[in-house]
C-alpha cells in the first residue's frame, strides 16, 4: 500500500484571520476614488507594481504600504491644495476648491489569491473579505479528480463538505447585504445584526456582518456628504439671491433716476438751454445703470437655476438610493432562493455519500494537506480549510486520500500513533 503525503518544513501558526482594519494596501489592489459634486473626478485606479496609483489632478501617489484611512487623508490633502476652474453658465470662470470631506476612498478589490497543487483549475482568483481556503479551493473548481477515482467516496464527500461550507458562506454574505439594503431602505445606518446559520463559522459569520455594516455605515455617510454638499449650495443662492435682490432693487432706482434726467436733459436741449455733450453724458449715465440692472437680473436667475437643480439632486438622491436598495434586496431574496435550493441538493449528496463511506472505515482523516506561501511571513504556513486568507496568498494544496479500506485504516492507526503539531 502507497501512501502520499506532504512534507512541510516550517511551521507557522496562522493568525485565524487578516486584520482588514490594520489592512496595508499593495499592488494590484484596486481603489474607488469618490468625489461628491465633482462626479467627473471619480474613478477606480489599481496599484500599480512602483506602488502607486493615479487620481485625477494629484497624478501619481504612492500609497503601497499605507493603511486606507492613511491613503485616503494623503488624497486629501493633496487635493485640498489644488485650485480648479469651473465654467459657469454665463461664460465666467470660476475658482473653487474641494472639500477634504466630499473625498471617499474604498477598495472596491482586492489583489488575487493564487491555488496551486491537486486542483482542478490552478490558478488566480478574486479574492474577497473574509475568504477561506475551502472557498478558494471551490473557486478553482475543487479538488483535483485525475489522481483518484471519479467514484472515491472519501474525495466526494470531501468535495460535497466543500461546496456545502461554500453555499452557506455565500448564503450568509447575501443574508448579510439583504440586511444592508433593507436598513438603507429603512433610512438606518444601524439596526439589528442579521442571523447567520450555525452552519457557517463563527469567526467568519462575524467577519461577514462586520463588512456589511461598515459598508452600510460607508453608504450612508457618502450620501449624507453628498447631501450636506448640496444643502450648503442651496444656502449659499440664498444669501446670493439676498444680496442680488438688494443690489437689483437700488439698480432699478438708480437706472429710473437716470431716465428722468434724461427726458428732462432733452426737454432743456430742443430749447438750446443746455449743451449737447451734457445730454450724451446723461444717456451714457442711462444706458450704464439699465445695463447694470439687466446684469443683476441675469445673475439671479442664474442662481435660482443653480438652487432649483441642487433642491432636485437631493430628492434624486434618496430616490436613487431607494430605487438601488429595492433593486438589491430583490436580487439578493432571488438568489437566496436558489441556494437554499442548492444547498439542500447537496446535503442529500452529502447524506448519500457519507452512508457509502460509513461502511468502508469509520473516523479517517481525509483532509487535504495545505500550506499558505503570504507576503512577509517566513516560511510556509500550515493551513486548512477554514483558515481565512489574506490578499495575496498562495495556497498549495496535496491530495491525501486513501483509494481502498485497508489504506484508510492502516491511515487511522499511524495518525493514532503519530504526534500532531498543534497549530
Amino acid at each position: 500500500m502507497t501512501w502520499r503525503w506532504l512534507i512541510v518544513p516550517i511551521l507557522v501558526v496562522l493568525p485565524a484571520a487578516p486584520v482588514f482594519a490594520d489592512y496595508r494596501l499593495q499592488p494590484g489592489d484596486t481603489l474607488d476614488l469618490s468625489v461628491a459634486g465633482f462626479p467627473d473626478l471619480s474613478q477606480k485606479s489599481t496599484v500599480g507594481p512602483d506602488g502607486e496609483a493615479s487620481f485625477p489632478i494629484v497624478s501619481l501617489v504612492k500609497i503601497a504600504g499605507l493603511s486606507l484611512r492613511d491613503a485616503q487623508d494623503t488624497i486629501r490633502h493633496m487635493f485640498q491644495s489644488q485650485v480648479l476652474q469651473r465654467r459657469t453658465p454665463d461664460g465666467r470662470d470660476v475658482a473653487t476648491t474641494i472639500s477634504p470631506a466630499a473625498i471617499s476612498l474604498t477598495i472596491s478589490e482586492y489583489r488575487p489569491v493564487y491555488v496551486n497543487g491537486d486542483v482542478s483549475k490552478p490558478g488566480e482568483q478574486t479574492y474577497r473579505p473574509g475568504m477561506t481556503v475551502r472557498q478558494a479551493i471551490a473557486m478553482a473548481g475543487g479538488l483535483d479528480l485525475v489522481r483518484i477515482r471519479m467514484d472515491n467516496p472519501f474525495l466526494e464527500a470531501a468535495e460535497f463538505a466543500g461546496e456545502y461550507q461554500s453555499l452557506w458562506t455565500d448564503h450568509a454574505r447575501l443574508t448579510a447585504r439583504k440586511w444592508r439594503y433593507e436598513a438603507e431602505l429603512q433610512s438606518q445606518s444601524a439596526s439589528a445584526e442579521p442571523v447567520i446559520s450555525p452552519a457557517v463559522p463563527e469567526a467568519l459569520g462575524q467577519a461577514i456582518v462586520r463588512n456589511a455594516s461598515e459598508e452600510l455605515e460607508a453608504s450612508v455617510a457618502s450620501a449624507e456628504a453628498q447631501k450636506a454638499h448640496l444643502h450648503d449650495i442651496v444656502a449659499k443662492s440664498d444669501a446670493q439671491l439676498t444680496l442680488l435682490h438688494s443690489r437689483q432693487e437700488s439698480d432699478e432706482e438708480g437706472a429710473e433716476a437716470d431716465a428722468v434726467d434724461y427726458k428732462r436733459l432733452q426737454s432743456l436741449a430742443t430749447r438750446g438751454s443746455i449743451l449737447q455733450n451734457r445730454l450724451s453724458e446723461s444717456r451714457r449715465l442711462l444706458l450704464l445703470s439699465t445695463t447694470q440692472s439687466l446684469q443683476t437680473r441675469i445673475q439671479i436667475a442664474q442662481v435660482e437655476r443653480e438652487r432649483s437643480k441642487a433642491q432636485r439632486d437631493i430628492q434624486l438622491l434618496d430616490e436613487q438610493r431607494r430605487i438601488e436598495a429595492l433593486r438589491e434586496v430583490s436580487k439578493a431574496s432571488t438568489e437566496l432562493a436558489k441556494i437554499k435550493a442548492r444547498i439542500a441538493a447537496v446535503a442529500e449528496k452529502m447524506t448519500y455519500t457519507g452512508l457509502i463511506r460509513s461502511q468502508l472505515v469509520g473516523d479517517g482523516n481525509r483532509r487535504p494537506r495545505i500550506h499558505i506561501v503570504r507576503a512577509g511571513s517566513s516560511g510556509e504556513i500550515s493551513a486548512d480549510e477554514e483558515t481565512v486568507l489574506a490578499p495575496g496568498d498562495t495556497i498549495e494544496v496535496a491530495l491525501q486520500v486513501p483509494h481502498t479500506r485497508e489504506e484508510a485504516v492502516d491511515r487511522k492507526s499511524a495518525a493514532r500513533e503519530t504526534p500532531q503539531v498543534t497549530q
